[in-house]
């Protein structure tokens, strides 16, 4: 029930007509240009694409409604279609490093989709139909060139994961805040001079990445706010300040000995 060609110099898929029972296709890091004809495949589950050279999904790809997984990382995808909606059963999405500047609306009837990757290409600000995913757990928008998140940020009331590492966000979007389930936040390498207080609000943080940013002081009330914090890292950073601790003695050089919070930190990176 599975088909793994991946790593190969193949530049095309020939029609599987004869393996209409396969439910799992990898097809990774080949050389394929045009996108595969799957019609006589009626139940996949699992399509990977990735590091080709695509330029366009079919209509087609949509009415495959029993897909689960859909890989199409490191092509040179600009659009998708309209009915991308139609694949309401998908449950992971991997388009990361392609040349995307918008999603259409549709996307938002993917009610069941957990994981969504789409760094690397071409996106000023977070799509507001993402925002209307409720099921979603895990999204990456790294190495864009987001400037800011929409307000319905907040709607992702399942999220755990969130990653804008290497963007130009230049503050902590305060409706991020409102996302109260989220465990681990990447903010590193953007333009963030100050952390709000309504940070505080991100209680469930095991994991919170600010390297790279214009961050000069770490206010101390968000340490109390976050006690479930396990990995903190701020390096890169003209930290000028940093709060005293309570509980584990923490030693770094620059700085006086001060004291660390129970949970806080298997790794604190400065």
């Amino acid at each position: 029930q599975e088909i793994n060609l991946s790593h190969n110099l193949l530049s095309r898929l020939d029609k599987l007509d004869d393996l209409k029972e396969i439910r799992k296709i990898l097809y990774n890091a080949n050389c394929l240009e045009e996108f595969p004809d799957l019609s006589g495949i009626s139940d996949l589950r699992w399509l990977e694409l990735g590091n080709n050279r695509l330029k366009n999904i079919p209509i087609s790809l949509c009415k495959m409604t029993n897909l689960l997984v859909l890989n199409l990382f490191g092509n040179n995808l600009s659009s998708l279609p309209d009915q991308i909606g139609d694949l309401g059963l998908l449950q992971r999405l991997y388009l990361s490093y392609n040349q995307l500047r918008c999603v259409p609306s549709s996307i938002s009837k993917l009610q069941q989709l957990t994981t969504l990757f789409l760094g690397g290409n071409a996106f000023c600000s977070l799509p507001d139909p993402i925002c209307e995913l409720t099921s979603l757990k895990e999204l990456c928008m790294s190495d864009n060139y987001l400037y800011r998140l929409s307000t319905k940020v907040s709607k992702l009331s399942s999220l755990e994961s969130a990653r804008f590492t290497c963007n130009k966000l230049k503050q902590v979007p305060e409706h991020l805040c409102d996302v109260i389930s989220l465990t681990e936040l990447d903010l590193s390498h953007n333009e963030i001079v100050v952390l709000p207080q309504k940070m505080s609000c991100l209680t469930a943080l095991t994991d919170l990445d600010l390297s790279g940013n214009f961050i000069s002081i770490f206010p101390e009330y968000l340490i109390k706010s976050f006690g479930e914090l396990l990995q903190l890292k701020l390096a890169f950073n003209p930290l000028r300040k940093f709060p005293q601790f309570s509980n584990k003695t923490w030693v770094h050089p620059n700085f006086q000995k001060s004291k660390m919070p129970e949970k806080l930190v298997s790794q604190l990176e400065i």
